[in-house]
């Protein structure tokens, strides 16, 4: 175990450190790049900007250090015949690739509580301390739910009495456009219905609707009173206009707990929150992508003629298949946040097709040994 600790541990978490401060370094410098080149930022907000999108940054880049530092690490103890000398010590593959993965869950585990709770504690201070932050980072808002509301057309949010949901929101006269409001009670039972075409916020900061539709007595045994109204207060709505520009974040601004028991309470009350559930999913699969990036690098342990590569190649095949991971996640998560594709196989898929193809790939070398 000493010499497995000295021989691989240690130069692995080297490289790993190496290598994910030179990709975040290079992930930095192309954003700041790109925003000190807008007009409408100062300097100092643009570097306020950058620190506190770290987190979000070495979510991206973690899974790739792994990939790049376990196949830089073990390429060396090819070259330099230790890993043989490791294996004649009576040191099996398996046992080498188990102490590599144990320090990769502890990365895996940090990758997690980045994500859950140190991005949305970012996002909210980003949001706090950057005025406008929308308007000047437009590139940059709302990253988890715009794909989202593009798909199916509507945004929703939870206030403490009711659920709303909208198309878009003009913030120019201060306008929604397609509002639908669901007045519930206590127990989620749903009391009122409110339907709104067009809602403009008037010089008090008050909504009016030019057709307003009132469903009421949905919780009770009475018949529905619907009623139909023209230049009518939508004095339920509580929410003012600069509290628009914030509910999309305000999703993202949510930690791993927090967005659980958004989630309960959105089925409990028969709205759908296959998007958001998208997002709980993610932060799952990003921690697990460190483990199978890793176990993606440690394939030359079980190949037949553990011939070594040039770095070139390695960050070549590294870069490749990273981008193609992307793409096809991307894309699989499209279909199911669109519901097209089950939820679970559209954030999994592509991970459980990868881990299938390296669980092949260990049994059919570790039968020819």
């Amino acid at each position: 175990m000493i010499i497995v600790k000295k021989v691989i541990i240690r130069p692995w978490l080297k490289y790993f450190a190496f290598t994910s401060l030179l990709l975040y370094l290079l992930v930095l410098s192309g954003s700041l790049v790109l925003d000190l080149l807008r007009s409408n930022v100062t300097t100092a907000e643009v570097f306020i900007n950058q620190a506190l999108n770290t987190p979000n940054t070495l979510i991206r880049i973690l899974p790739l250090a792994c990939l790049l530092c376990s196949l830089v690490t073990l390429n060396g103890l090819i070259q330099s015949n230790e890993l043989t000398a490791i294996f004649s010590l009576g040191f099996s593959r398996e046992k080498v690739l188990y102490n590599i993965l144990y320090v990769t869950a502890i990365v895996s585990f940090s990758h997690f509580l980045i994500s859950s709770y140190l991005k949305p504690f970012s996002l909210r201070a980003k949001n706090k301390i950057i005025p406008n932050l929308d308007k000047k980072f437009s590139s940059l808002k709302k990253q988890g739910l715009i794909t989202s509301k593009i798909s199916n057309g509507k945004m929703w949010f939870k206030s403490n009495e009711y659920f709303f949901s909208y198309s878009t929101f003009n913030d120019r006269v201060n306008e929604i456009s397609n509002t639908t409001i669901y007045h519930h009670t206590n127990d989620f039972k749903l009391k009122s219905l409110y339907l709104s075409p067009k809602t403009k916020s008037n010089s008090e900061n008050k909504w009016e609707s030019d057709s307003l539709t009132t469903v009421s007595n949905l919780n009770t045994n009475e018949s529905n009173s619907v009623t139909n109204k023209k230049k009518s207060s939508l004095n339920i709505l509580r929410e003012g206009p600069k509290d628009f520009g914030q509910i999309e974040q305000d999703i993202t601004t949510l930690n791993f707990i927090e967005l659980l028991q958004y989630i309960k309470k959105l089925n409990h009350a028969g709205v759908s929150s296959i998007k958001y559930e998208v997002i709980i999913l993610k932060i799952i699969s990003g921690a697990s992508s460190c483990i199978l990036f890793t176990l993606l690098g440690t394939i030359i342990l079980f190949s037949p003629n553990k011939r070594s590569f040039s770095l070139g190649k390695i960050i070549g095949i590294c870069l490749s298949f990273t981008l193609c991971y992307w793409l096809v996640e991307g894309y699989l998560i499209e279909l199911a946040i669109t519901e097209k594709i089950n939820t679970y196989i559209g954030v999994f898929g592509f991970q459980i097709f990868l881990s299938l193809s390296l669980l092949f790939y260990y049994q059919r070398n570790r039968s020819l040994r």
